[in-house]
């Protein structure tokens, strides 16, 4: 009897697996480490892509992801991997969120260092709404009004795959994305990541510093945390980006018109985000 070849899919969320079995007429296992495997059929030969969920196989997700998720400040949706290899071939975050505000920043904490980084070869992929309802005030939003579509996205649409029709499934976007995967990964295709060059970072570190209105030059000055202490992850994310960037471009870090209050919260904290900062150098002002 063959043997099915083997994908593991670490997810953040049980939203994928759960659409899967809604939508699809494959056979599934549940095992006994609550993992969970989906049998999916490639022309003469079926694949089980097994699903390591983060909340309920901690340990098996932490043992898969731990090198990958120590270049990036956050956890994307879906990591996948073949079972001969223990680098990743694709990264998804996935989003049903429409693109308000802060909401598309705020994601790219988790993806943006491993977009822009030399070192991760597998594509990582952002896929959400091109367009949205604003429950704020009932009128639609799109990622067109968006300064960092405008100054990088919309170049290159196999990094953030935007969906027109705001009624399709972004489970079923990333579930075609992940087999077209698979299906190239078992012909032997060498999966290419989309490079963001430095002449692209170098145009958006110029977009930043003209609409992002906290961002001057080399000078941020936005809140980091909030008025009871907590962590402003819009204002946090956005400084990511800033000190990346600038990191990957070679110029000089980022100065942080903050208070004292602020700057020793920021140099005690823990969290993956603000670590990340300050590993890619700041200084105060």
């Amino acid at each position: 009897m063959s043997i099915n070849k083997q994908y593991y899919i670490c997810a953040d969320s049980a939203d994928l697996y759960a659409w899967i079995i809604r939508n699809k007429n494959f056979l599934f296992d549940r095992n006994k480490d609550y993992s969970r495997t989906v049998k999916i059929p490639f022309n003469n030969q079926v694949v089980d892509l097994i699903f390591v969920h983060k909340f309920s196989n901690r340990k098996k997700y932490d043992s898969l992801t731990k090198n990958f998720l120590s270049k990036t400040a956050g956890t994307p949706d879906y990591i996948l991997f073949s079972e001969d290899s223990e680098n990743p071939i694709l990264c998804i975050e996935d989003s049903k969120t429409a693109p308000v505000g802060n909401s598309v920043i705020q994601r790219l904490d988790k993806l943006w260092p491993l977009m822009i980084s030399t070192e991760i070869k597998c594509p990582v992929v952002y896929i959400g709404p091109k367009k949205g309802l604003d429950a704020s005030n009932k009128q639609m939003r799109g990622w067109e009004q968006s300064w960092f579509y405008k100054s990088i996205a919309k170049d290159i649409p196999e990094v953030f795959r935007l969906l027109d029709d705001v009624n399709q499934d972004v489970c079923e976007e990333s579930f075609l994305l992940i087999t077209e995967i698979i299906s190239k990964n078992l012909a032997g295709e060498q999966i290419q990541k989309t490079q963001i060059t430095k002449e692209m970072l170098s145009a958006m570190n110029k977009s930043m510093e003209k609409h992002v209105r906290t961002y001057n030059k080399n000078i941020f000055s936005g809140k980091l945390f909030q008025r009871s202490g907590v962590d402003a992850h819009p204002a946090q994310s956005t400084l990511l980006l800033i000190t990346e960037t600038r990191k990957t471009l070679g110029l000089p870090s980022a100065t942080l018109q903050i208070t004292e209050t602020h700057k020793q919260k920021l140099l005690k904290s823990k969290t993956r985000r603000l670590k990340r900062i300050l590993n890619n150098g700041v200084n105060f002002q």
